[in-house]
């Protein structure tokens, strides 16, 4: 999958998704101007169109801040 972020695009490979007591873990291989990891946790599973949409929108949120660290980790309990 492909994500535009203003005038970058964004390889995203999905590497692991984990579900861990209540949470869910989703990692990211994120490849454009630069490489990432990003890992998701969520109280919803991925599988769920609206969760899904959600989880892609914090990636290109993040992207859109132009981090440079290598890994991120973003806590969607509360967000969903």
């Amino acid at each position: 999958m492909v994500l535009a972020v203003d005038n970058d695009h964004w390889r995203l490979h999905l590497v692991k998704v984990t579900r861990m007591a209540s949470d869910w873990f989703v990692q990211f291989a994120v490849m454009g101007p630069r490489a990432h990891t990003i890992f998701l946790r969520s109280d919803a599973p991925p599988s769920d169109l609206g969760t899904r949409g959600r989880l892609l929108a914090r990636v290109r949120e993040w992207l859109r801040q132009d981090d440079h660290r290598p890994c991120a980790f973003i806590d969607m309990r509360q967000a969903l």
